[in-house]
């Protein structure tokens, strides 16, 4: 029950952690950062951004046109990572698979901007980017997609998904014009990836604006979301470590052919055997001084990986 529940967390404005906020006259921007990522969760404004005012937000779940009508205990079906530099922030969303037993309300994992048109005086939009003006104060925001669900700007998570918002004012950038200007001419980076160091798949996200950059890596342990690391550790033995000439790996207790696989820090494989690896040996004289991953399949589908150093 608790590994089905291990999706689940509640909080409240009392949690303890530490809030970043960015004020400049009438604009501000705030957030929970590294809160609970890829968990159901009720923290309601993981990231908010006020201009003059109204306010700019996303929040995860059921698309609602009228956003009054939202549960007010479950604003976030799953909780995004926050990661805010000043007035800028990355807001990426990757969450956990939730058990049926936990019910329907929390099937959905789009994202939807609360963005009022009507409180700004001046909208624009620039690909992606919708950016608005009220009086001298500014905010853009980096959409994930343009898809709209009931004339809400939605999006649906295939695997993660990233937004970002920045605010701004005529005191830090003039007029709304250079504010459109340095939001046209960032930088966005959105990839995924696999660890073979760490067995994961991460998610990477990066954004350049001006003169700041914020990026973040979001990997889950492979081995223990999917529950397949169950090779006991005096079953699959790795020595030295670190290696100089000579890699020895030993395994015990698994009957069949095995298979173990090497890769590079730069997830190429160098070295595969599949055999008998009761005691083998590794050559690594060789190989480039570094972290490596050592990848044993078992023929009953188990994995484990184990990390080793070459230095010669």
């Amino acid at each position: 029950m608790s590994q089905a529940l291990s999706c689940i967390s509640q909080s409240s404005v009392i949690c303890g952690q530490d809030i970043a906020i960015y004020k400049h006259h009438s604009i501000t921007l705030s957030s929970i950062q590294d809160f609970w990522k890829g968990k159901v969760g009720f923290q309601q404004y993981p990231c908010v951004a006020n201009v003059g005012t109204t306010a700019v937000y996303t929040a995860s779940g059921n698309v609602t046109p009228d956003w009054e009508q939202r549960n007010d205990n479950n604003l976030n079906i799953h909780l995004p990572y926050v990661a805010q530099n000043k007035n800028l922030a990355l807001i990426m969303y990757r969450p956990e698979p939730t058990p049926p037993l936990i019910g329907s309300d929390f099937d959905s994992t789009a994202v939807s901007l609360y963005w009022r048109a009507g409180d700004f005086d001046e909208v624009a939009e620039d690909s992606l980017w919708l950016l608005g003006r009220q009086a001298e104060g500014y905010v853009a925001v980096r959409r994930n997609c343009l898809n709209t669900t009931s004339g809400i700007s939605a999006c649906p998570t295939i695997g993660g998904q990233t937004w970002v918002i920045m605010v701004g004012d005529s005191g830090l950038y003039g007029n709304f014009t250079n504010f459109k200007n340095i939001v046209h001419n960032s930088t966005f980076t959105e990839d995924w990836y696999y660890d073979y160091v760490d067995s994961q798949y991460v998610y990477y996200a990066k954004i350049v604006m001006d003169t700041t950059t914020i990026e973040y890596a979001w990997g889950v342990d492979s081995t223990i979301a999917t529950g397949v690391n169950e090779i006991a550790d005096n079953d699959f033995t790795i020595y030295p470590n670190p290696a100089i000439d000579v890699l020895r790996i030993s395994t015990n207790n698994i009957k069949g052919s095995c298979t173990i696989e090497l890769f590079n820090i730069s997830g190429q494989q160098v070295y595969s055997y599949t055999g008998n690896t009761q005691n083998i040996e590794v050559p690594v004289h060789n190989f480039s001084n570094g972290l490596y991953a050592v990848k044993l399949s078992t023929p009953d589908g188990k994995l484990i990986t184990r990390k080793v150093v070459v230095a010669h």
